[in-house]
């Protein structure tokens, strides 16, 4: 392996590891605001591993395997939901998806960019 190949490798796997923790961010805040926090809805919330494809690397953060995460985050009846605290009604659904990511879109770009002027 040359230099250029091994200094890849090593900036490669930093940078998965930066996608990665940034998932978990994300996933904690799933957590924290979904609106079923007692059973299978919260337990599927899960942050995958991330995956290299050409010059992308990504990772998939979200609900898996119960299909009714979708109805809980986009219809247009959200109620009744078992949660130990309040749930946050949207009035179209409980967004907790996007809301998740709009409460840590600065901490996870801090994390995907090193940028350290934004506390983690």
């Amino acid at each position: 392996m040359t230099n250029l190949e091994k200094k890849y490798q090593k900036t490669l796997s930093k940078v998965r590891g930066r996608i990665e923790k940034a998932g978990r961010v994300f996933e904690g805040e799933l957590h924290k605001i979904v609106a079923i926090d007692t059973g299978r809805l919260n337990q599927s919330i899960k942050t995958g591993s991330p995956k290299v494809k050409r010059n992308k690397i990504s990772v998939k953060v979200g609900s898996f395997g119960v299909f009714y995460a979708k109805f809980v985050d986009k219809s247009k009846d959200v109620k009744n939901y078992h949660r130990r605290k309040k749930v946050v009604y949207t009035g179209a659904g409980q967004k907790f998806i996007a809301r998740a990511f709009e409460t840590k879109k600065e901490k996870i770009y801090s994390i995907i960019t090193n940028d350290t002027r934004i506390k983690i």
